[in-house]
């Protein structure tokens, strides 16, 4: 009886341990890809800080943004540039230059 037990419970270690094991091999669906990620180091080895529009939220007259974890409003600065408009998937700035979601911006005005 007690050899049936301790069977019993190693079987269902050993169960638990697999399926932890499979679990970890899983991708997280809410991860940016790979490509995010490098688009993002080669923006900061170009010499100036990517741009990144992670959010935008447009209820009436009323739009924000969450450009680099920071919100901003219509009129107000982002690296110097004004922000022009914003819409539900992008940005426009005062420049001309327009940010779309999770789309850095590497250029530099002028260069």
């Amino acid at each position: 009886m007690l050899l049936k037990a301790i069977n019993s419970i190693t079987l269902s270690i050993l169960v638990l341990l697999s399926v932890t094991t499979e679990a970890q091999s899983l991708r997280d669906p809410t991860r940016p890809s790979a490509s995010f990620y490098q688009q993002q180091s080669e923006a900061s080895s170009v010499g100036g800080s990517a741009l990144v529009l992670q959010s935008t939220v447009v209820s009436g007259k009323n739009a924000s943004a969450v450009i680099n974890n920071k919100m901003y409003l219509v009129g107000e600065r982002v690296q110097g540039v004004i922000i022009a408009k914003i819409q539900s998937d992008s940005v426009t700035f005062a420049d001309g230059r327009k940010l779309h979601m999770y789309q850095a911006i590497t250029e530099i005005k002028g260069q």
